[in-house]
């Protein structure tokens, strides 16, 4: 992947959070827009992370299990929330707001920084 497909993935990212949360205050949808990107969210990072996860953790990482454990709290409290299932609406929030600061991380770290090398990119 080059820097360039970096960046603009980082930029889709953050702006599918900015419109959940449009989609939740301005059009005045409730938050069912941020459960169902946290859901979406959640499933992408574990079906892009998971694979690896073996490797990660042979080299001795705990910051990705760590990660994935996260997202799978994440994934199962918006899926139980989109279900009809009683979740407190203060952990999909949660869920939502760290992963927006973990985006815009990730979009600063794109743009201060370029890959020379190969790896996930």
């Amino acid at each position: 992947m080059s820097n360039e497909l970096f960046q603009a993935i980082a930029v889709v990212i953050v702006l599918a959070h900015v419109g959940a949360l449009v989609a939740c205050f301005a059009l005045r949808r409730g938050a069912r827009p941020v459960v169902m990107f946290n859901a979406l969210a959640s499933a992408g990072v574990l079906v892009f992370v998971v694979p690896y996860l073996l490797d990660e953790i042979s080299y001795g990482d705990l910051l990705t299990p760590g990660f994935c454990a996260f997202e799978l709290l994440v994934l199962t409290a918006a899926v139980l929330s989109l279900r009809s299932i009683p979740v407190p609406a203060v952990l999909n929030w949660i869920g939502f707001a760290i992963n927006l600061l973990i985006s815009i991380c990730v979009l600063a770290f794109a743009f201060l920084f370029q890959m020379k090398c190969c790896g996930y990119l």
